[in-house]
């Protein structure tokens, strides 16, 4: 598809010894805003570009002597083709692409019908309609599209299905593809700084790509092509972060790798909720206020951090990569990944440093993304002295980045109105001797007392085995009892290892009654008139529940076994 398009210059052309324009003042040319690589590609087999095409073509490509350059496309059109079916004629039939003639290639290039737009009464749905067409082939590409556009193509499908469906506006949509100035976005206030703009649309986005409201979210994953709520991935979480990094990046002098914003666990599923404060309140305040600088440093730091070539995502490995030290030493950086970046910023001993790097990257973006000063312990930034990459792994290095800064609380299962009933765990069907299970699960619990802390052997608290789930109980939460608090003191060694030993007998046990109580209301619901007596809402996030600890149990037997002695 072609529009037509003029290009004017600026300044007038120069004019010969008879008062005439050396070269036009304006090229009228066909855009092509579908099937551009073709038409690239196409050109590439004629020796030409699109400024020859456009401005005029150099003798030389005509067959011609001379530097002249030919403007009028009604003459040079015909001279070319002259030449093509002149070296046509004379050229060989040769089956091997790269050695035949660029006619004969040019004879064997495809034909496609091509759409010329001469005019439209409605230019956006003009836009909108083209461009869902070429974000397909981005997201699905004929041919190779690098990471950040594809990821781009991906949330202005995003924001094109919520115009579409009467979500979003058409200039909210334009701002945040990367179309508009950030001061056409609502919100926008004149006063605002370059990082305050920069901040305002990515969070919009984010908010956008994570959104909270229901019927937006059934719009994403039609989209995405993603799988119902209780089945989104970690890949698909990955993705939604990517689209969302890249598209940020449209507001920086330069992109990075969109994979610098795979930041986000599974709990994101559900959106993204923000404080809605000011950037200026939330840098202001983030020395005292635990919930500003995690807000800062959970959606900010990693893309400012990027923006000035400060991290990188990880690539696998980074053993080859050296950086030079202030005294010229040739030092080899850590492999690290944003996640431990941003847990070492968190570090208690760090948070006066980290926010005065945070408040440094901020003014550097609004004295024209100059380089950001290196900051002290105090947070005041060194004159003279410019943050590299380097300093950022000494001055918050990949150790302290391991553990949280605070130890956060476990979220509270979600539960229906109706108020689950406590009932006496069910005891597992008596097993054979043989069942490993059993022998691990017998006699062990009397030999070895649990230890001060750890958590009760029987703290799993199983639904009604007379169809509570059908009746609105919440099936398999948690007891407050079953949610003991860390002791004070760590515990040795010893105690550890029985104290696991104790859970991993909850587990194998509660994952038993489970499922005999899931047996036990299936042959009641099959005997009943309504064969369902699970709801959909709540059949989701028992099956999000245990996807999530099937998930985590995986990962714990080679955890054991690298602990363990030898054979």
């Amino acid at each position: 598809m072609y529009v037509p398009q003029q290009v004017r210059l600026r300044e007038k052309p120069e004019t010969d010894a008879d008062g005439n324009p050396i070269f036009p003042e304006a090229y009228w040319g066909w855009m092509a805003v579908r099937g551009n690589n073709r038409t690239q590609a196409r050109q590439s087999i004629f020796h030409l570009n699109s400024r020859d095409v456009l401005s005029g073509v150099p003798a030389g490509k005509l067959g011609r002597a001379g530097d002249e350059i030919v403007f009028d496309p009604n003459i040079w059109l015909a001279e070319f083709s002259a030449l093509l079916n002149k070296e046509f004629a004379e050229s060989t039939d040769d089956s091997d692409p790269q050695s035949m003639s660029r006619a004969r290639r040019a004879a064997s290039v495809a034909v496609v019908d091509a759409q010329l737009v001469v005019g439209t009464p409605t230019p956006q749905r003009l836009y909108r309609i083209v461009q869902m067409s070429n974000r397909r082939d981005h997201v699905h590409p004929p041919l190779e599209f690098d990471p950040v556009d594809r990821s781009r193509a991906l949330g202005r499908s995003v924001l094109g299905m919520y115009v579409a469906h009467g979500q979003m506006d058409e200039k909210t949509a334009e701002v945040l593809s990367g179309l508009a100035p950030i001061r056409e976005l609502p919100g926008a206030r004149p006063d605002m700084s370059v990082s305050e703009l920069r901040d305002l649309r990515s969070m919009a986005l984010l908010q956008e790509l994570f959104t909270v409201d229901p019927y937006k979210r059934h719009l994403l994953r039609r989209a995405l092509s993603e799988g119902p709520p209780s089945t989104l991935k970690a890949d698909e979480i990955n993705q939604r972060a990517r689209t969302w990094s890249a598209l940020t990046s449209l507001s920086y002098p330069k992109p990075w790798n969109p994979r610098i914003g795979q930041m986000f666990s599974l709990k994101v599923r559900e959106g993204v909720a923000l404080s809605g404060r000011a950037l200026s309140d939330l840098l202001a305040s983030a020395d005292t206020d635990d919930s500003a600088f995690e807000e800062l440093v959970s959606y900010r730091a990693a893309h400012w951090l990027a923006s000035f070539d400060l991290i990188e995502a990880d690539r696998g490995s980074l053993d080859g990569q050296e950086a030079i030290t202030d005294s010229g030493e040739h030092v080899r950086r850590a492999r690290r990944s944003v996640l431990n970046v941003l847990q070492a910023l968190r570090h208690e001993k760090k948070r006066k440093q980290a926010v005065g790097v945070l408040r440094e990257l901020a003014a550097a973006m609004d004295e024209g993304d100059r380089r950001p000063r290196r900051v002290r312990l105090s947070g005041v930034p060194e004159p003279g002295r410019e943050m590299t990459a380097l300093w950022i792994d000494l001055e918050f290095p990949k150790e302290t980045g391991t553990r949280p800064r605070k130890a956060a609380a476990l979220p509270a299962p979600r539960v229906s109105a109706a108020p689950a009933r406590r009932l006496a765990p069910a005891q597992p069907a008596p097993m054979t001797s043989g069942d490993p299970a059993a022998s691990a699960g017998t006699g062990a619990a009397s030999r070895t007392p649990a230890p001060p802390g750890a958590l009760p052997a029987q703290g799993v608290q199983l639904p009604n085995p007379a169809g509570s789930i059908a009746a609105g109980h919440t099936p398999g939460t948690v007891g407050s009892e079953a949610s003991g608090t860390l002791p004070a003191a760590p515990l040795q060694k010893a105690d550890l290892v029985d104290r696991i030993e104790a859970l991993i007998r909850d587990v194998s046990t509660g994952s038993i009654g489970i499922g005999q109580l899931l047996k036990e209301l299936k042959d009641q619901a099959s005997a009943a008139p309504q064969p369902s007596p699970i709801g959909r809402a709540r059949a989701d996030d028992a099956v999000r529940l245990l996807n999530q600890t099937v998930a985590r149990l995986r990962q714990l037997p080679e955890l054991v076994e690298a602990m363990a002695e030898p054979e």
